[in-house]
């Protein structure tokens, strides 16, 4: 094995441990056990004459808060561990194709739910899975782009801001799911190059 591809196993070394330790520390936080435990949802009580009651139960803005920004690791690609750029890196290490594929077909899987349509439509246009997402992470709790902020403002001040952000949970289920997932491929993938490194 050339040193060219020792430098780059010990670099796809750092990215994946680092993967790992963002991944654990997802699984620790409160917005984890809050807005994936027992009860977590949306309760909505109609009654006649009166106005319908959304009530949400899950994670508070802390724990979200909080939760996000350890969530950006794996969404933007500053890091290298964005997870398009890991599902990248497989594609080149000196691992089993059928590994290197898999990871390749779940992100794809992943990519196909956050492209599908959801149940809303807001202003005649239809929401999708990632839209839902990015408005949620771009237009307040990651960040505030103009565009995703001025959609999200819209979202809170309408009669569906609470089920909305219970989609939005959801829809973070989905990618912690497949993260979760990534990071148990990962420590294979860990081991097996910790030997080509040692090797």
């Amino acid at each position: 094995m050339g040193k060219q591809q020792q430098v780059d196993v010990r670099e796809a070394l750092t990215r994946l441990r680092l993967f790992k330790e963002k991944a654990e520390r997802l699984r620790r936080s409160r917005f984890f056990q809050m807005a994936y435990g027992e009860g977590a949802g949306v309760k909505l009580s109609l009654r006649n004459g009166q106005p319908a009651k959304v009530v949400k139960y899950g994670a508070d803005e802390d724990a979200t808060a909080a939760f996000v920004l350890t969530l950006r690791f794996f969404l933007q690609s500053r890091d290298r561990i964005q997870l398009e750029q890991i599902a990248q890196l497989y594609r080149h290490l000196p691992l089993p194709d059928e590994d290197r594929n898999r990871v390749t077909e779940n992100l794809g899987v992943l990519n196909a739910f956050l492209d599908r349509a959801t149940e809303f439509a807001l202003d005649g246009k239809t929401i999708t899975n990632r839209i839902v997402l990015d408005t949620f992470l771009y237009g307040d709790h990651a960040h505030a782009n103009d565009d995703k902020r001025a959609e999200y403002q819209k979202w809170r001040s309408g009669p569906f801001n609470l089920i909305l952000e219970s989609h939005f949970e959801y829809v973070l289920g989905q990618v912690l799911h497949f993260i979760f997932w990534l990071e148990q491929v990962n420590q294979t993938a860990i081991s097996t190059l910790e030997k080509v490194a040692d090797g």
